[in-house]
Formats: C-alpha cells, structure tokens, sequence
C-alpha cells in the first residue's frame, strides 16, 4: 500500500512539476471601465528546455514567445495603444507571458472567448512534449441592449434588429 502511495504521489508531482497555469483578471470585464490581464506562468517544471508559450483565445492563437522574439499572431492587437506583452523563456524555473490590455484598448466581441495558454518544452528524456493550461472563459459586460429599425433595399421590408450600445 507506501509503494503504491508513493508511486501516486510521484505521478502528481511529476504532472504539476510539468505544467502550465493561466491567471485572468477579472474574468468579467466592465466595457470601457476595466482592463484584463492575462499570465500563462510555467509551474517549477523537471523540463530541461522550453521552445515556446502560446496565448489561445477560443480557436485562434493571440500572441506567443520563443527564446528570440514575441510574436503576434492577432495582428490588431499589435502595436495598439493600451496593450503590452511581457514574456520570458530563458529560465524553465520562471517562464512567463503576460498580456495586459488596458480598458481603453478592450474590444468587443473579439476579446470574449475561452483563454488557454500552450506550453512546448524538452524533457530530461530529450522528447519535446506540449503542455496545456486549464481554460478559462472572459466575458464583457457593459452594454445596453436597444431596438433599431432597418430598411431592406432589396425587399422592401422594415426589419426590427437588436444592437448593443456602450452603456
């Protein structure tokens, strides 16, 4: 029964020295009144190497880091006023990318979504191996729903549409 504690023991060590974690706050951003920040942060891993951390937001990349540059892969939101990326790989011990967008620089609907951060690293064994974080959803909040009246020119018709204004 120690050999078998000892050996689940081991397993859950070896999975939390190995992993990814993905920090967002707020979770529920206000429009116009709150920013996020969000941290991909490498837990104390084994790994000898990493080769890159990715940002996913839903189904597509946001930014990601190598040992040589940042790189964008949401080209808007690069170089945008209110946006700033911090990332380190050099050390396996304390690797990091963090995205901060301020609260004039949110973007409806494109920043709602499931936020995931992507790890790809070498072992001890020399296998390189990819590591996901848990996902988490960001919501905006903010809006008021109104009524707005659209006329079809291609039938003729008064369609009644719902939009959302910023509150």
């Amino acid at each position: 029964m120690a050999i078998s504690f000892i050996s689940v023991w081991t397993l859950i060590a070896r999975t939390v020295l190995s992993s990814i974690s993905i920090e967002v706050e707020p979770l529920l951003i206000e429009f116009g009144k709150s920013g996020v920040d969000i941290s991909c942060v490498v837990n104390g891993t084994n790994l000898i190497g990493i080769t890159n951390i990715l940002l996913k937001r839903s189904e597509s990349y946001v930014v990601s880091v190598t040992k040589f540059k940042i790189a964008w892969q949401d080209k808007a939101l690069d170089n945008k006023t209110g946006v700033t990326v911090n990332a380190s790989i050099s050390n396996t011990m304390t690797s990091y990318l963090r995205l901060e967008i301020s609260k004039t620089a949110v973007r409806f609907p494109e920043d709602v979504g499931s936020y995931q951060c992507i790890l790809s690293a070498f072992t001890a064994s020399g296998d390189i191996k990819q590591y996901r974080s848990q996902s988490v959803v960001l919501n905006i909040t903010g809006f008021l729903e109104s009524t707005t009246n659209l006329f079809s020119t291609t039938n003729y018709k008064n369609t009644e549409v719902s939009v959302q204004k910023v509150a």
